[in-house]
Parts: structure tokens; C-alpha cells; sequence
């Protein structure tokens, strides 16, 4: 989730169950490429630019924090191949879910990775192309299918 709205595209979820994760990396890119106006110019104003993410500090593969204590996961390395490729920094703050969203909301990040996309929240930011999709299925034991309307 951006709270930046100039360097996001929405998303739609479909509402049919499945749920878009989106992560706002990829978007970067995107951003980048289009208000860069010449290469000389990009290189005085976006020098080491350090963009700060974060995100829940256990979604293993996608995020977590290992056990020497450094984010790591997809998420986190799609997060900085994106930013080394633009040629910023990239700084990885994963926390507990709740703390990461404070953390977007008080300007203390400037990316939220992995987010699963609502309404509401499309209200406050702005969101990415999604890179990954899950689909979640119900099961349950033969014996009590018959308690099941379907």
C-alpha cells in the first residue's frame, strides 16, 4: 500500500473469494521510469534515494525474519531487486501487522509490502499491480458434507 497516490495503480479484488495479494514494489519501477526526465537529471535528484518498507514480520515465504534476525522472503527480495535495479537503497523494516500499518499511517515507512486489498483501505492508499494471487479452498470431512448448501 502507497500513501502516495502519484506512484500507484489501483487493483480490483475479485469478489468471488479470491483474495489479490499486491505488493507495491513492483510499481516503483514504473514510477521511476516515467518521472525520470533525463539520465543526468535522475542522477542529482534521485541518488541514493533510500525507500523504506515494511511489512508483517511472519508470512513465511513471503516475508519473515530469519533466524539471525534479517528480513527475508520473496516479498523482501522482490523489494530490493526492484530498488538496487533503479539504483536506490532499499531499507526492510518488517514488524507485527498492526505496527507496520501504524508505521505507514505516522510516515515512518513508505511502503507496505504484501497487503491484501479492500475498499476501505483503497480509500487511504494507493495499490499495485498484484505479483502474486492465492486461492484459498474450504474442506471438510465426506461425513458432515451434508450439513453444506452449495
Amino acid at each position: 500500500m502507497f500513501k502516495n497516490k502519484r506512484i500507484a495503480d489501483r487493483i480490483q479484488c475479485n469478489l468471488t473469494g479470491i483474495f489479490t495479494i499486491v505488493s507495491d514494489v513492483i510499481i516503483i519501477l514504473a514510477a521511476v521510469l516515467l518521472a525520470i526526465p533525463k539520465p543526468a537529471e535522475a542522477n542529482n535528484i534521485y541518488k541514493n534515494k533510500t525507500i523504506i518498507f515494511g511489512g508483517d514480520s511472519y508470512i513465511p515465504p513471503y516475508e519473515f525474519i530469519d533466524k539471525t534476525g534479517i528480513s527475508t522472503g520473496f516479498s523482501v527480495e522482490l523489494a530490493e531487486a526492484v530498488v538496487k535495479e533503479i539504483g536506490w537503497i532499499s531499507d526492510i523494516k518488517l514488524s507485527k501487522w498492526n505496527e507496520a500499518q501504524k508505521n505507514l499511517n505516522t510516515g515512518n515507512i513508505d511502503v507496505l509490502i504484501t497487503t491484501v486489498y479492500s475498499k476501505e483501505k483503497s480509500k487511504l492508499y494507493e495499490y499495485s499491480i498484484p505479483y502474486h494471487e492465492f486461492r484459498y479452498s474450504v474442506f471438510i470431512n465426506r461425513a458432515d458434507s451434508e450439513y453444506l448448501n452449495s
